[in-house]
């Protein structure tokens, strides 16, 4: 949607976004733990597999399974270390913006403008001192986002930056991604439930197997998708950025917990039906459909996990976008018939429903003083949507069908 924004206002093409994706590929080729090193052209970009226009197969990061580590102390403890440490000049994290993708303030950009803007105002350096950009590049048109709002091409102006590759290029006036980024040398999510229940499934696996095979060998468990998903740690961002109370959260307590649970629950089921009332009988396209009745994105990730029909996939969007436009709608007419006028029964009414976007514009019309704290716990039971669809539930509607 930003994409496609920023094509509208300031004339990108999908050839100059390209740019960014040929140039992550250029890069990744001389970076010998990337996973996609082979030389990628203009007409390959062009002809690859749409996802979502304006974004194909190429604009999309490719997750890995690893690990990274970093050590960050104070100054005075690196003194001794075998290399010159890395020193932290500045950082950015502010969030002005409302805490949803469509219902931002300016849908040409996203948040990190606010970050951008912060990063800035605590240093005396300026992007004329930047060596070099390694930028986030979950999908392509993020970091062409990051790139005006770091102040390296004006507002607009990414598209007719980035055209033709050279200021991007190694060799170019800010080299970027120079690793490959993680449209081609991979991307790691950072997702420490993931990998602890990846790690004991792993071991179930190597026992049952005798330790000669691994998961996927054992019947239960082949075809399944573990997804951990960056969504956890929103739970903290929003939460922060807004000024939540914890004691507020605390007050909450198992209601709150409970109400994540039942909710992710609640809204599979009432996919699944519907699944199975349009005809529906395998089990990953139901489970699909029934992740998108939890969110619009639980839906897709949950698709792409277990290996869903590009048709399939975009029903579980459109059913979750449906639930998020009644969400958006209902909310302020039924507020006051459901209590729905405290810190507490926002964070409830959160985890009943889910949908970020949904919850957040509905208590916007409501009260406002509510957003975070209904926003919070449905962003985390995105997560918690993700965890559990293409995992647990999937196993069930499995086991039944």
């Amino acid at each position: 949607m930003m994409a496609q924004r920023h094509f509208h206002e300031f004339g990108t093409t999908r050839e100059q976004l390209a740019q960014i994706a040929l140039n992550a590929r250029k890069n990744a080729g001389v970076n010998p733990k990337a996973i996609y090193r082979d030389p990628m052209s203009m007409a390959d970009y062009l002809a690859a597999r749409m996802i979502s226009y304006p974004f194909c197969l190429y604009d999309c990061d490719v997750p890995v399974d690893g690990c990274t580590a970093m050590i960050v102390s104070h100054v005075d403890a690196a003194g001794d270390c075998r290399k010159p440490p890395l020193t932290v000049e500045s950082v950015g994290t502010a969030l002005k913006g409302r805490p949803s993708w469509d219902q931002w303030d300016d849908l040409t950009t996203m948040a990190l403008r606010d970050a951008a803007a912060m990063l800035w105002e605590r240093t005396d350096l300026a992007p004329r001192d930047v060596d070099c950009a390694q930028l986030y590049d979950g999908f392509s048109f993020i970091t062409l986002a990051w790139l005006e709002a770091l102040g390296f091409c004006g507002k607009g102006e990414g598209g007719s930056f980035i055209e033709g590759g050279a200021r991007i290029a190694r060799d170019g006036e800010i080299p970027l991604n120079t690793q490959g980024g993680q449209l081609s040398a991979g991307r790691l999510h950072g997702s420490a439930i993931a990998i602890i229940i990846g790690l004991a499934l792993a071991y179930v696996g190597g026992v049952s197997t005798g330790g000669s095979k691994g998961l996927s060998d054992v019947t239960l468990f082949s075809g399944l998708g573990l997804m951990g998903g960056g969504m956890l740690r929103d739970l903290a961002i929003i939460a922060t950025a807004y000024g939540v109370r914890f004691q507020e959260i605390k007050k909450a307590g198992l209601r709150g917990v409970i109400a994540l649970f039942l909710g992710v629950l609640v809204s599979f089921v009432a996919g699944a039906v519907v699944a199975i009332g349009f005809g529906y009988t395998d089990p990953v396209d139901i489970t699909t459909i029934a992740a998108g009745a939890v969110t619009y994105i639980v839906g897709p990730v949950t698709g792409a996990t277990l290996g869903a029909s590009s048709e399939v996939i975009a029903l579980s969007i459109a059913a979750g976008l449906v639930k998020s436009i009644l969400t958006m709608i209902a909310t302020p007419l039924t507020a006051r018939l459901i209590g729905l006028d405290n810190p507490r029964s926002a964070m409830i009414f959160g985890g009943l429903i889910g949908t970020t976007s949904g919850v957040a514009a509905g208590l916007a019309a409501t009260d406002a003083r509510l957003v975070p704290y209904g926003a919070m716990t449905a962003t985390f039971y995105t997560g918690l949507g993700i965890l559990l669809a293409p995992t647990v539930l999937f196993l069930a509607v499995r086991a039944i069908f």
